[in-house]
């Protein structure tokens, strides 16, 4: 049975992501096309590149807590060290593209890794405390993400009503995303200052060099994951430009609500897999099978649905999104499925088959996309996500079977 607070945490996360979703709706009727893309893309890039700001904080947190080390005192090292990550990693992105040529804006780009730093790396930060203590901080940081996607919501319906008036709106989209990112981790930094210790300024580069030593693993993994999940948005918009970018990127949010969604629903089961895989490797072998099979089920109870969005966006947007969400949808199983082989692979200790095969997954969708892109166009992308996939799932279940179910 599920612990009520871990609960609460999951449905807080869902009801983010639900408001999240609908901002972007929002912003599809607001933005052109080509804005979509640029905002889209940037955030792509921003995930990845946070990845060195945390520098495996997360995981360290969960480490050294189970140690019995004191979480105020982690929680405000850790906070404090991506602070410094932050600007030093800017600086280099600064410095790194002086010497690139792309469309890509490096303002924009810059604005919108600050926004997402407050968005999604501080509070991923304080979710490892808050699943580590079970405690109170997890509805109320739960409330305070739902707050900040709620002024995001509103900041996109002012710009839907009032844009017309707006001399440039992207650029006040931009801007508006940034200040309340900026509220959300002022806010947060308040409600949790009582479980927050931090560090003196003379510590930090200690701190710091400790964290590298010790995350470097942990970093290079979560890399390697973000550049799993983001290469195909990344890829649509360098090869085939912001027109086709942003209509993936319109018909690409519809698929990831199911996405996430369904992956939610088999994510509450996939944490018991750690415990299966001490204890014994027919029930692990078991508990797996009735994930897989939960994820297919939920898929199938989920087709209704699909139907009723996929009438939505034939009548709404341009029927390129509508032929995108099309191939999304059949391509959602085998993700799903790849998903929950991940997952498996950690609780079993395979970390680094797991790197290997993201790793082999993420060259696979490089080389497919240039080579068919010219043919194929935004299909070449989706060809090379379903080859990525099924990278992980086929040899996935080789190593399940072989390295552990017939390992003495």
């Amino acid at each position: 049975m599920m612990n009520n607070k871990l609960f609460s945490f999951l449905l807080g996360n869902i009801g983010v992501f639900g408001i999240r979703f609908l901002y972007f709706i929002v912003l599809t009727f607001t933005l052109s096309i080509q804005e979509i893309a640029s905002f889209t893309t940037n955030i792509s890039i921003s995930s990845i590149i946070l990845c060195l700001c945390t520098y495996g904080s997360y995981n360290l947190f969960m480490r050294r807590s189970a140690k019995g080390e004191d979480g105020k005192k982690i929680i405000g090292e850790y906070i404090s060290s991506s602070f410094i990550l932050l600007i030093l990693t800017i600086i280099l992105i600064s410095i790194f593209f002086s010497f690139l040529n792309t469309s890509i804006e490096l303002y924009d780009l810059i604005l919108i890794l600050i926004a997402e730093y407050s968005f999604t790396a501080i509070p991923g930060i304080f979710k490892s405390y808050a699943l580590s203590e079970y405690d109170r901080s997890i509805f109320i940081d739960s409330i305070t993400n739902i707050i900040s996607s709620c002024l995001l919501l509103l900041a996109s319906l002012f710009l839907l009503f009032f844009h017309m008036k707006i001399e440039d709106t992207y650029s006040s989209w931009i801007n508006t995303y940034l200040i309340i990112s900026i509220f959300s981790f002022l806010f947060r930094i308040f409600i949790w200052k009582d479980k927050l210790v931090l560090p003196s300024i003379s510590s930090l580069p200690k701190i710091i060099i400790t964290q590298m030593k010790s995350g470097h693993n942990f970093m290079i993994s979560s890399v390697f994951r973000n550049s799993y999940l983001n290469i195909d948005k990344i890829l649509i918009y360098s090869l085939l430009g912001k027109e086709i970018a942003g209509l993936y990127a319109i018909s690409f949010r519809f698929f990831n609500v199911f996405l996430m969604l369904l992956n939610s629903i088999s994510g509450v089961k996939e944490a018991i897999l750690y415990q299966l895989a001490e204890e014994s490797k027919l029930k692990l072998k078991h508990e797996f099978k009735v994930i897989q099979h939960s994820t297919i089920k939920y898929f199938l109870y989920s087709i209704p649905l699909w139907l009723i969005i996929s009438i939505g966006i034939f009548n709404y947007y341009p029927i390129t999104c509508f032929y995108m969400f099309l191939s999304l949808f059949f391509l959602c199983p085998i993700q799903l499925l790849s998903l929950s082989k991940l997952n498996l692979l950690n609780s079993i200790s395979l970390e680094n088959h797991r790197l290997i095969l993201m790793l082999a997954g993420f060259i696979f969708n490089i080389v497919i996309s240039f080579s068919l892109y010219n043919y194929l166009s935004w299909l070449a992308i989706i060809i090379g996500l379903l080859t990525s996939s099924l990278t992980i799932l086929i040899p996935g279940h080789y190593l399940f079977k072989n390295k552990y179910l017939n390992n003495k």
